[in-house]
Formats: structure tokens, C-alpha cells, sequence
């Protein structure tokens, strides 16, 4: 579960505050994927004509249009309410509060099965940025649809998703953050977890380092094969997050979408599938360092990878003295 609702939008807006401040003349936006149910009503020409919104058309052609297009909505109450405006125009617009209650509610639901269309999780984020809504869009956009050399086939990737950043962030490269948000942009978000996720430009130095197109987001965002391996996984990672989360009942770590994929990827290499990989990953996750090695646990493993559908059941013959040794965790 996440915080309390005061706690998480205190977390979130001190978070906006201190990014608007490393580019004091940045604008505040939505990232918001309205899917097929649009919860905010800013999609299927509900949202007001005077906001500044623009759209990422991430998948056109592959049964997405624009009312199902991700789109970054700027935050200004002066162009919709201007009678609010008190301290802040981002701060004071409505909508503001409207996305952080509704991250809140999304985010004590659980994810949908693997292969499902997340309906839930249309809020993917906050940003700070001094550049336009249309620049971040067409960075956005230009990185969505790259060509997978080994399977010789296109993806549409969703770049836009806060869960997909978690579980990518950390192998990018400063050359690839830089194409995909260009110099001067915080984007705020809450993974799969429920933790709050700050994905920001390089700093002058890093930046320094990667060529000007990059820079500008001209440059196409390469993705290495181990990066490819982590795309193919994102919807096993993401639901395995969630199973986790449910399982345990409190706060998961901070890198549990690093720690469930290094724990899929583990369990593949087994000869495992299906239901076998949730139960090997949502064990392997609750047990102290060195059960790997232990011979029960690998004839186990080695028996369901001869007959799936089994791993169940035969970590549930394991005897009491391997339970004692290895975990679970208290």
C-alpha cells in the first residue's frame, strides 16, 4: 500500500518544488495515458481547449488513436480557473490535485494479468521542465519505435510508462537519458512499488560527455541486446512486482523491480515458465543469501523444469531444515 494520501502528495509536491528549482523558469506538466478509459477526462476531447497539451503518438498504426495517446497536459490555472490562482499557477491548478489523488487510488489496486491492458495507471507522472510540452512530446515520440535487430522486428516501446523507466533506467546510458529527455527536464513518477522515482537530465558534466545530438533528442535512442532482454520481460516484471507487494503486505525496497528481474531472468535460465517463474521469483525473493546452492532446492527447480506446473509443490516438500537456514526473511 502506499502512503496516506496526505503523506503522498506532501512527498510528491515538495519533490516538484525542489526539481522547478534546478530550472527555476520551468514549467510544470501531466504525463498522462488516458488508455481506453480516460479516468481524468482529459482524453476524447473532454479536456479544456485552452490548456496546452500536447500528444504522443507513441503506437499509431498498431490499434492506438489519438483519444488513447499519451499527452503532456501543462499545469496552469490562469487558462482554466483563473479565480484559484493564489500562490502559483502549476501549483494552484486543479488538475494538479485531480492526478495525485488518482496516482494515490492507482496505486492500492493491483496490476492486471500479464498481457492486460492497465486501465488503472493512467497518471505516469509529473514533470519540470523549461522546454515545451511539444519539444518533450517529439522526444518522447521519436524514441517509442525502435527495430529489434535480433528478432527483425519493430516494437512500440513505452517510454512514456514510469514502470518501464524503473526497470530501464538504470542500464541507460547518458547519451540514451539525454535523447529521451533532453537537457533540462525532472520527471517525477511512482513504480511499480510505489515509490517515488525522480528519472532527470544529466548534469552539465555527464552532459558534456554526449554529443550534441543527443543532447537535442535528434539522436535515435539505440537500445543494446541486454536492454531488449529487460524490454521483453517488462510485463512479467511488473505483475511480479505487484504479486510481491500483495504477498508481503508492506513497503517493498527500493529495488524490487531490479531485484524481481534479476530473480525472472534466474528462474528462465532454470528451464522454467509460467506459473513456475511466479513462485520461483516470489520465493527466491523472501529467502537469505546461499539457498541457490543448496541441493534440494536445485533438484526442486530441476524437477519442474522437467515438469512444469510442479515447483509448487516441491518447495513444499523441502524439509524444515532448509526453511530454518535460508528464510524467509523475518
Amino acid at each position: 500500500m502506499p502512503l496516506d494520501l496526505a503523506s503522498f502528495r506532501q512527498q510528491l509536491l515538495t519533490a516538484l518544488q525542489t526539481a522547478r528549482s534546478r530550472w527555476p523558469a520551468s514549467n510544470l506538466y501531466l504525463l498522462y495515458a488516458p488508455g481506453f478509459d480516460d479516468p481524468l477526462g482529459l482524453a476524447q476531447g473532454n479536456e479544456a481547449p485552452q490548456r496546452t497539451t500536447a500528444l504522443v503518438p507513441w503506437a499509431q498504426g498498431a490499434g492506438y488513436d489519438e483519444p488513447h495517446f499519451p499527452r503532456i497536459i501543462e499545469f496552469d490555472c490562469r487558462r482554466v480557473a483563473a479565480f484559484l490562482l493564489e500562490t502559483d499557477p502549476a501549483f494552484d491548478d486543479p488538475l494538479l490535485e485531480d492526478s495525485i489523488a488518482h496516482a494515490h487510488r492507482a496505486l492500492s489496486s493491483p496490476w492486471p494479468e500479464p498481457g492486460g491492458e492497465d486501465l488503472g495507471r493512467s497518471v505516469c507522472g509529473w514533470l519540470a521542465s523549461p522546454d515545451s510540452a511539444a519539444t518533450i512530446a517529439g522526444r518522447f515520440t521519436r524514441a517509442s519505435q525502435r527495430l529489434d535487430a535480433a528478432q527483425d522486428r519493430r516494437y512500440w516501446l513505452r517510454w512514456h510508462s514510469p514502470q518501464a523507466m524503473a526497470l530501464m533506467w538504470p542500464q541507460m546510458t547518458t547519451a540514451q537519458r539525454l535523447s529521451l529527455l533532453g537537457e533540462q527536464l525532472t520527471w517525477l513518477a511512482f513504480d511499480a512499488a510505489g515509490h517515488l522515482a525522480e528519472f532527470s537530465s544529466p548534469s552539465a558534466d555527464e552532459a558534456g560527455e554526449a554529443d550534441s545530438d543527443a543532447s537535442s533528442g535528434a539522436a535515435p535512442l539505440s537500445i543494446t541486446r541486454p536492454q531488449w532482454t529487460a524490454v521483453h520481460h517488462l510485463g512479467v516484471v511488473n505483475h511480479l512486482v505487484d504479486a510481491w507487494r500483495e504477498q508481503r503486505g508492506a513497503p517493498l525496497p527500493h529495488d524490487a523491480t531490479e531485484a524481481v528481474y534479476r530473480q525472472a531472468l534466474r528462474a528462465e535460465a532454470h528451464g522454467l515458465d509460467g506459473r513456475d517463474v511466479q513462485v520461483f521469483v516470489l520465493t527466491a525473493l523472501e529467502l537469505r543469501h546461499g539457498f541457490e546452492a543448496d541441493t534440494g532446492f536445485l533438484r526442486a527447480v530441476d524437477g519442474a523444469a522437467r515438469n512444469p506446473g510442479t515447483l509448487a509443490d516441491r518447495i513444499d516438500e523441502l524439509p524444515p531444515e532448509f526453511w530454518r537456514r535460508y528464510g524467509p526473511r523475518p
